[in-house]
């Protein structure tokens, strides 16, 4: 969870939101890999298939990783100035199926080689900057 919060304030994300059953932001282990991104990004713990459609109701595009996700590299352009959610899931059980019900777009990240999945801290970094690209 740190080198996501790391990489979320890197990409110029306003915020990480722990789901049910995350890491605790605050444990010593969390914050070393955060490398102070902890101190510049607020962090929020909260239900998030109670939460996400207030967000949603006003407008924000909840993106949620999915191995059976659209093809990261063959969507639709997403208008960088509209608010966007990004959920990761768990390298063990991925987005849970009620917020992936709640989602607008459901991306994959292509594997080319033999791997079935990435690192969840690696492919959060990878849809994060693909998502906020010029």
């Amino acid at each position: 969870m740190g080198t996501i919060w790391r990489t979320a304030d890197a990409a110029g994300f306003d915020a990480v939101i722990f789901g049910e059953g995350c890491a605790d932001a605050y444990s010593p282990k969390v914050q070393r890999a955060a490398m102070g991104s902890g101190f510049r990004v607020p962090a929020v713990h909260m239900n998030l298939s109670q939460t996400l459609p207030l967000y949603t109701s006003k407008g924000a595009s909840l993106i949620v990783s999915a191995l059976d996700g659209s093809d990261l590299y063959a969507r639709k352009p997403i208008n960088k100035e509209d608010p966007m959610i990004l959920v990761i899931g768990n390298e063990a059980k991925g987005v849970s199926r009620e917020v992936q019900a709640l989602s607008n777009v459901r991306l994959k990240i292509p594997m080319r080689g033999g791997a079935e999945s990435l690192n969840a801290a690696v492919a959060a970094g990878i849809l994060m900057y693909e998502l906020t690209k010029e």
